[in-house]
C-alpha cells in the first residue's frame, strides 16, 4: 500500500469502498491513509441514511397500500348494502345518506341488477 499516492489510494477507495469482493484491500487503504478513515466512516454513515430511507420509504408504500385495500373494501361493503337497500325498495337519498355513496353510483348499482 506504501507505494501507491495519496491520490491512487482515494481512487481505490471509492471505485471498490461497497463492493464486498474488495473489502481486505479497501480496508488495508483505509488503515494507510488517515484521510480515508474519515472518509470510510462518512460513508457508512450515508449508506446507513440511505438505508433507512428505504426502509422508511418502503413501510411507507406498505401504509399507502394498506389503506387503499381497507377503502376498497368499506367501498365494495357499502356498495353490498346499497344494492340490499335497493332491493328493500328503500329512496335514494336514504342510501346516500347512509352508504356515502353518490346518487349517480346508486343508479348504475340499480340499471346493473
Amino acid at each position: 500500500m506504501n507505494e501507491m499516492t495519496g491520490m491512487e489510494k482515494f481512487s481505490v477507495f471509492l471505485k471498490y469502498a461497497e463492493n464486498l469482493e474488495y473489502r481486505d484491500i479497501v480496508n488495508k487503504v483505509i488503515e494507510s491513509e488517515e484521510g480515508l478513515a474519515v472518509a470510510g466512516e462518512v460513508l457508512m454513515s450515508i449508506s446507513k441514511d440511505e438505508r433507512e430511507r428505504a426502509i422508511f420509504r418502503n413501510r411507507r408504500i406498505a401504509l399507502a397500500d394498506r389503506e387503499s385495500d381497507r377503502v376498497t373494501v368499506e367501498r365494495i361493503h357499502a356498495k353490498n348494502i346499497a344494492k340490499r337497500l335497493l332491493k328493500n325498495q328503500i329512496p335514494i337519498e336514504i342510501i346516500v345518506d347512509s352508504t356515502n355513496i353518490t346518487r349517480a353510483e346508486i343508479e348504475a348499482l340499480r340499471t346493473a341488477d
